[in-house]
């Protein structure tokens, strides 16, 4: 771990519970912005970054050891578990040296434009009720959320946590290369040239209305609202 605080750390929503800034880490984790091995600043550390008290960031870090997702190491520090994520991430996550061989952002929201509503049906079917509520707890977390890039950590991690909810491995790890994708200089500069409050609520609402109807296990309704939003997300890019 560099002297500097990764992005990570400092775009958790002010005002997190721990519920929340576990489910934003574990996304990290599996979309692979945290790889395997990866050394995670000290407690006070990430406290200074997010804003958060030191009490909030132990629990959710003490709920992360009982999942396996990281791991503590006497007189060493807290680590990312060689379990946590699976083998053929660590080459995907070494990938984003090469901007070149990521898509664009076009592109990326094109893909999940179509990809994206194709996995709810799964979704619902497969999804325990810690998954569901573990998007839900991401979609209020937004509320919070006032500069771009924590807008964007929220985003993310809600959208990947779709992918994950599917517990199919194949999904998951396309959730993690989407994921990856989205931490290319061209879509970052793209959000931050672009952010503003008024859409973000927008978005903000329309992520709250799918989690709503994702633990009604609504699947039509939860369908129909994902592709309406990135119906939303495909014309911001293209303007």
């Amino acid at each position: 771990m560099s002297g500097s605080v990764s992005p990570i750390w400092s775009g958790i929503p002010d005002g997190a519970d721990k519920r929340q800034i576990t489910a934003l880490i574990e996304a990290a984790i599996r979309d692979g912005r945290l790889p395997r091995g990866e050394r995670l600043p000290t407690e006070r550390a990430i406290a200074e970054a997010s804003g958060l008290s030191r009490n909030t960031v132990r629990d959710a870090l003490a709920r992360l050891v009982e999942r396996g997702l990281i791991a503590r190491q006497v007189g060493r520090g807290t680590f990312v578990s060689d379990s946590a994520v699976p083998l053929g991430l660590t080459s995907a996550a070494g990938n984003l040296r090469s901007w070149d061989a990521m898509p664009a952002p076009r592109e990326l929201v094109e893909f999940r434009s179509e990809c994206e509503p194709a996995l709810i049906q799964l979704l619902v079917m497969n999804a325990t009720d810690a998954d569901l509520a573990a998007i839900s707890d991401l979609a209020l977390s937004g509320r919070r959320a006032t500069t771009w890039d924590r807008c964007e950590a929220v985003d993310s991690a809600f959208h990947s946590r779709l992918f994950a909810a599917t517990r199919n491995p194949v999904f998951e790890q396309i959730g993690r290369y989407l994921a990856a994708s989205r931490s290319t200089p061209a879509w970052l500069g793209l959000k931050e040239q672009t952010f503003n409050i008024e859409s973000w609520a927008r978005y903000q609402a329309e992520h709250e209305a799918i989690a709503a109807l994702l633990l009604r296990r609504d699947a039509r309704g939860a369908r129909e609202a994902l592709r309406v939003h990135l119906g939303r997300v495909q014309g911001w890019v293209s303007d």
